[in-house]
């Protein structure tokens, strides 16, 4: 019997050996459904010190608490020898001077942490459904490389929703911008959102 019992904590120490346990992705846990439940957990817009986002990001990783950090790439030119055009590919954080978290208030007095951070906004518990919801909305809008233009004190217009495409069912507002009119998703604690093209048969109003 010990034999046995030898045997199997032998295969099992070297199971946790092979095959380490990943940590959860920060990303994945912001938006898991079980996060919200977390005794303490505070959902937060974070105001960073200026170009802090990604170490922010990272610490927040290290301290074991969630947190997203949207960002995209966009094509861009630079001169090389010879008069030729390289095009390169950039990756822009979408809203600049903000990570969004959830955490419980200890981790924001860690040294790893407050360093980074010049302002903490909280998100009202009224306010954290349709914060997530629209921040999902981006992260989906992000993940099917849909064109996003971000913007800062345009003013929205009435409520729609997208009765079909990929972001089928998505709700936002219709903005006036440069003479067009587009599809827009608001993070209202912040007054900044993005843009999108969108045809206009694909929208419906919502009362």
């Amino acid at each position: 019997r010990r034999a046995v019992f030898n045997l199997f904590f032998r295969g099992f120490f070297w199971f946790l050996w092979a095959c380490p346990m990943t940590p959860p992705d920060p990303e994945n846990l912001f938006f898991a459904p079980s996060t919200r439940l977390q005794e303490g957990w505070k959902y937060y817009a974070i105001r960073t010190r200026p170009r802090r986002e990604k170490q922010l990001h990272q610490a927040l990783s290290k301290a074991e608490a969630a947190s997203y950090l949207p960002t995209y790439f966009t094509e861009k030119e630079r001169r090389a020898g010879g008069g030729r055009i390289r095009h390169y590919r950039s990756e822009l954080i979408l809203f600049p001077g903000y990570v969004f978290a959830v955490l419980p208030s200890r981790v924001k007095s860690l040294p790893l942490v407050a360093g980074k951070v010049a302002h903490w906004i909280d998100v009202k518990d009224a306010e954290v459904e349709s914060f997530l919801r629209n921040l999902e909305s981006i992260r989906d809008a992000l993940s099917m490389k849909i064109s996003l233009t971000p913007y800062e004190g345009v003013k929205p217009g009435k409520t729609v929703q997208l009765s079909s495409g990929l972001l089928r069912g998505v709700e936002g507002k219709i903005v006036e911008y440069r003479g067009q009119l587009l599809f827009a998703v608001e993070i209202e604690l912040l007054g900044r959102g993005v843009m999108m093209e969108i045809q206009a048969s694909a929208l419906k109003a919502v009362d």
